[in-house]
């Protein structure tokens, strides 16, 4: 439900834009705006009210659906028209803006269309949002029933509850001395760790895997995720994939390169190995993949955790640690420090203390709840924990399993309605799947459900969202980088499923391929898991607006017939389709924000891509035989992520300068002097009058919004390094502006782009980076050796 409010939201600020007034006043019709206006704003309080009544009857259910469709085809109609508008506006940058509105809504523009059949339009959606939206002003909710939302700033800058432990330290120490155990007899050791959802068996885990002592005796350490503990598909070919993956080999499944890599990554070497929620009761399917795991010299030790006693039966290990819930005395310990400003009691308020303990007592100390219930209170007044000590614990039931997915659900709905979206998104991934932090926020992006705070660019409030969400533990880090900042997250599991449950009318996770014409208008967005896709997976023209796939099969529809169906696209993942051409047509999909390419066979992008005005990230990393961007790539002027890592030899096109929404440019190959054409258009003989066909030093320095690591190459004989006139007349160095950019690694290569074994000083000096930049790499390649010279700034 969060996501179509947050989708009426952005809807009513696209019809408050100059632009789409101006159109209205052109038409004569700005009454009927103003009217749409309060219409879509009542529609969203509507869609809010909806999100507070957890449960609604079926005629309820029907009725709110039908309202949701109208949203979300008033957002593409309004979408379109202000896109092609804004288009016409970077052609026709000398007229006034009438003139151009006037030229866009003529009888002769592409789109025919006219004030007479706009304002139709106009009058349908608004009978059908109006209509809807009247017949449920029962569903107002009192103020006090909802706990108050903080703002995501205050939350973020209080304790972070991610990263609490309390009441762990015996249960630690005691499997490490099982772990460390030099006494047991067997090659390969099991040890499996069993109790409750929420007890924190993973954290646990992590906290040994982690620790110094096993550091120092297990050179070689493995962890994967399983993932199967909700009695999923128990395979051993695709445990031994995540295995070899883990050790830094490639992922695979094939039983041929199984039995031939799993034996070289782990035969003769002593390592640990934690396999994380593991639901195995096949006791046949369990020989398979122990007899892989056996290859380890004496000392090797394994670690499962599990819920199941049965798996633990079958599992047959040695040792077996049953984890319990938190004490009471460590219970209130993890309470007070999520519940209160850092971790203080408030003395002066008995009250509260004593309302405290009494939801505690009720969490039956199981961390998970204890976390969640204590996000929830977390700067609300007393009157607020009185109302939830009263109403809320008494849906608490007393099997652990429903009490945490209560307790979840509650949390679920406390969330801010942007905030919703973003989680309810993430349903759209398999229960465990590792997702790319950069590609979430994108994803994000793309559907607009990430609204800034002032002052603050998109990205900066979606990497806000992605932080309050792991804060309240509802999304899990899996990895950070050097600078600690998170790389990939998953989604908890027992969230995954809350969620999942509210988004069912408009997400689907498909599994394997998609029966003919079996995407109805209902679904939004669509995640493609298997091996089979073909051109009846797809009825013409629906309306989903996000394509993502892990097909492993590389058969796929015809492209052009695909992207034809697929009209309201905002997100489109294409990766690993060996795809060598891509149609005319992806210029037609004028909605789209994310264009996801990488790693395909595609050596240049048609031009008509310049045509995606909305585009906010476009990924080609991974496309080796890439050759070149379209010389028109500065339209995209709301681009702010370019991922063109491992695409070789690729000159940048010119216009990179007009990008400034640019947050992520992975790479920047400057171009030499040879690079450049007359210039037909001009009269002036000099060289003044060569049009520069791609990208030089100077283009990068009004990308001042650059953040994370970028890698330029040089040509060895660059003719601007002592060029005063290419810094604009300016002291500020090329990369003076960037203060959010974090690395930078620079080389030079020979005219035939080979890297060469020179450096500029000059040039060094000439790009002056912003003091905040972390560290210069300069990579200076022969064809007889290898070195780097590095400095990191203090």
């Amino acid at each position: 439900m969060g996501a179509t409010r947050s989708v009426a939201e952005t809807l009513l600020a696209t019809l408050q834009t100059s632009m789409v007034n101006e159109m209205c006043s052109k038409w004569g019709f700005e009454s009927e705006l103003e009217d749409l206006k309060v219409t879509v704003s009542d529609t969203s309080k509507v869609l809010l009210d909806s999100e507070a009544r957890q449960e609604l009857d079926e005629e309820t259910r029907m009725s709110i659906r039908k309202l949701k469709d109208a949203v979300y085809d008033a957002d593409d109609l309004f979408d379109e028209l202000l896109t092609v508008a804004n288009q016409r506006k970077g052609r026709l940058r000398n007229d006034k803006l009438t003139e151009k509105v006037r030229d866009f809504f003529s009888v002769n523009n592409s789109l025919s269309i006219t004030a007479h059949a706009m304002s139709q339009w106009v009058k349908n959606i608004m009978y059908q949002l109006g209509s809807l939206a009247s017949s449920h002003t029962n569903f107002r909710f009192e103020a006090d029933n909802q706990l108050t939302k903080e703002g995501r700033d205050e939350i973020c800058s209080e304790f972070d509850v991610r990263n609490v432990v309390v009441g762990r330290e015996n249960d630690m120490n005691a499997i490490i001395d099982l772990v460390l155990d030099s006494n047991l007899k067997d090659d390969v050791s099991f040890i499996t760790i069993v109790g409750d959802r929420g007890l924190g068996k993973t954290t646990l885990a992590q906290l040994v895997y982690n620790d110094r002592r096993i550091r120092t005796e297990f050179p070689l350490r493995l962890w994967v995720d399983v993932l199967n503990g909700d009695r999923g598909k128990f395979e051993a070919n695709a445990i031994l994939g995540k295995i070899l993956e883990s050790s830094g080999r490639f992922y695979t499944d094939v039983d041929e390169l199984l039995q031939l890599e799993t034996p070289h990554q782990l035969g003769g070497k002593k390592y640990l190995l934690v396999l994380d929620d593991v639901w195995v009761e096949d006791y046949h399917k369990w020989v398979i993949l122990r007899n892989f795991l056996m290859l380890g010299v004496g000392g090797s030790k394994i670690i499962i955790s599990t819920y199941s006693e049965e798996t633990t039966r079958v599992v047959g290990s040695e040792h077996t640690y049953e984890l319990k819930g938190l004490s009471e005395e460590n219970s209130w310990r993890l309470f007070k420090l999520v519940a209160f400003a850092k971790g203080i009691e408030h003395e002066g308020e008995p009250e509260l203390v004593a309302l405290g303990k009494k939801i505690v007592e009720e969490c039956c100390g199981v961390p998970l709840v204890i976390k969640e219930v204590g996000s929830l209170l977390f700067g609300q007044d007393i009157s607020k924990w009185r109302l939830f000590a009263k109403k809320e614990l008494a849906t608490f039931d007393d099997k652990e399993d429903d009490m945490i997915m209560e307790t979840l659900k509650l949390s679920y709905h406390n969330l801010e309605s942007p905030l919703k979206s973003c989680l309810s998104y993430c349903a759209l991934f398999p229960d465990g799947f590792s997702i790319d932090k950069k590609k979430l926020v994108g994803l994000w992006m793309a559907q607009g459900y990430i609204v800034p705070l002032d002052g603050q660019s998109m990205e900066e409030a979606g990497e806000d969202y992605l932080s309050t969400l792991l804060q309240r533990c509802m999304l899990q880090c899996i990895e950070r980088n050097e600078y600690g900042e998170v790389v990939s997250c998953k989604i908890h599991s027992r969230i995954h499923d809350a969620a999942f449950e509210f988004v069912t009318q408009e997400t689907i996770c498909v599994v394997g391929s998609i029966a003919n014409n079996s995407l109805g208008d209902n679904i939004r967005h669509v995640h493609q898991v298997g091996c089979e896709c073909s051109e009846s997976c797809f009825p013409n023209k629906i309306k989903i607006r996000s394509y993502l796939h892990q097909i492993v099969d590389v058969s796929f529809p015809p492209l052009d017939k695909f992207l034809s169906s697929l009209m309201c696209l905002r997100a489109l993942d294409l990766h690993d389709l060996n795809i060598k051409i891509l149609p005319e047509s992806i210029g037609k999909l004028i909605h789209l924000r994310y264009l996801d390419l990488s790693h395909n066979n595609l050596k240049r992008l048609p031009n008509s891509i310049t045509k995606l005005y909305n585009l906010q990230t476009l990924n080609l990393d991974g496309c080796t035989n890439f050759q070149e961007l379209p010389r028109d790539l500065g339209k995209l002027v709301n681009l702010m992520s370019l991922n063109i890592h491992d695409c070789h030899g690729m000159y940048i096109a010119s216009g990179m300068d007009k990008l400034t929404c640019l947050h992520e440019l992975t790479a920047f190959e400057v171009a030499g002097e040879c690079f450049f054409e007359e210039d037909s258009s001009s009269e002036d003989d000099s060289s003044s009058s060569r049009k520069q066909l791609f990208g030089m030093l100077k283009d990068l320095k009004p990308l001042t919004n650059l953040r994370g690591s970028i890698s330029i190459s040089i040509p060895e004989n660059y003719k601007n390094v002592d060029d005063d006139h290419s810094l604009d007349g300016s002291r500020e160095g090329y990369l003076g502006g960037m203060e959010h950019l974090n690395d930078v690694s620079m080389s030079f290569r020979d005219d035939y782009c080979h890297e060469v074994s020179v450096t500029h000083e000059a040039l060094l000096e000439n790009l002056q980076p912003h003091p905040n930049l972390k560290g210069i790499e300069t990579l200076a390649l022969s064809w007889f050796d290898t070195y780097k010279v590095a400095y990191r700034t203090p």
